[in-house]
């Protein structure tokens, strides 16, 4: 039984931390990693404009207006989005709706864990995807409890329920790409 999607973009071709590196102040002083994966570049420009939704390839996740219309007519309260400056017309999107990714099953790996940042070095092995949650997700939009990913480059996994699903491909956005979630 399906009970959600998982809901992928396509690389941008920009990066959101310059030169791969979080600024100073968002390092563990520890490991040097990133300790704010919701960090937002003040100067981040995007470079391939064609998607609806797409991703970095380091951090973050990229909508349109097109789609902050679409959430904001639908009335997802869960969801916010904070306007990329240097990028008119295109947000930074957040969920904040936590739903408990379930490592065992996805056979995920945690490597080197810093005990000041509380951070994995790397989180890897997301696929398939397993939830905790055994029933279909609610009309929305999710985020996992974990981030993957290496180093610095690392997000968590955007989830929607099947309503939600639906709703986005009858909008023909470009750039979304779903992979069911079977519990």
């Amino acid at each position: 039984m399906i009970i959600g999607y998982r809901l992928d973009g396509q690389d941008n071709d920009s990066w959101m931390l310059e030169d791969g590196e979080p600024p100073s102040e968002l390092k563990c002083p520890k490991c040097g990693l990133l300790n704010d994966f919701n960090y937002i570049n003040p100067f981040y420009k995007i470079k391939k404009k064609t998607y609806d939704y797409s991703h970095p390839y380091d951090v973050g996740g990229v909508v349109s207006m097109k789609f902050k219309e679409f959430c904001i007519r639908e009335k997802y309260h869960n969801i916010l989005f904070r306007e990329l400056e240097w990028s008119p017309g295109f947000f930074a999107l957040y969920t904040t709706k936590i739903i408990e990714f379930d490592s065992q099953r996805s056979g995920t790996t945690f490597t080197k864990y810093c005990d000041v940042c509380q951070n994995f070095e790397e989180v890897i092995g997301s696929n398939p995807s397993f939830l905790k949650n055994s029933s279909e997700l609610e009309d929305g939009f999710y985020r996992t409890d974990l981030i993957f990913g290496s180093k610095n480059a690392k997000n968590p996994i955007l989830i929607v329920g099947v309503e939600t699903q639906e709703k986005l491909k009858r909008e023909k956005f470009k750039g979304l790409v779903f992979k069911p979630i079977d519990q």
